[in-house]
């Protein structure tokens, strides 16, 4: 079986949008990762409350020594992780403000060719009070209706999107 996975990339907290085999990995990867990080601490807990079946795992993995050897690895580890987070966040804060200028007027021609939808559309939809739009479901505008609806006194028109 193959996956096509340049029309199904990974989305982040959208899991409803990735496929079973990107959910069934991802769940997979995240339990592995956490019984290897859990696997040490279960096994040390078991050994200093007394579970003698724990105890020889202690030892059977190096006893002591071995235990202090990895716990010293873990340590470089995490401070490793925490120096190389806390370089990043100093880069991100010294590094030049991002350009945040409001961008300008839009015209209609550059809106129909972004969207690609037709200029009389996009020009109608201005003008109009209320405007539907219908969308693929991909995502894409396949259809504009404006409508001119009468004036009330509530201010606002609300927006519809059409399924």
């Amino acid at each position: 079986m193959t996956i096509n996975v340049a029309n199904t990339s990974l989305i982040i907290n959208m899991p409803h949008l990735q496929s079973w085999q990107q959910r069934w990995g991802a769940l997979l990867f995240s339990a592995l990762c956490w019984v290897y990080f859990l696997m040490p601490i279960l096994i040390v807990a078991g050994w200093l409350i007394g579970l003698h079946q724990l105890a020889r795992s202690v030892v059977w993995l190096g006893g002591f020594t071995s235990l202090r050897a990895m716990v010293t690895l873990t340590g470089e580890g995490i401070g490793a992780l925490a120096l190389a987070w806390a370089a990043w966040t100093l880069y991100l804060a010294l590094r030049s403000p991002i350009d945040t200028d409001k961008p300008g007027f839009v015209d209609d021609f550059s809106v129909s060719r972004h969207f690609r939808v037709d200029r009389a559309a996009v020009e109608a939809a201005r003008r109009a009070t209320v405007t539907t739009v219908h969308f693929a479901p991909s995502g894409q505008i396949i259809a504009i209706e404006p409508e001119a609806a009468p004036r009330s006194g509530m201010g606002h028109w609300p927006v519809r999107a059409a399924a």
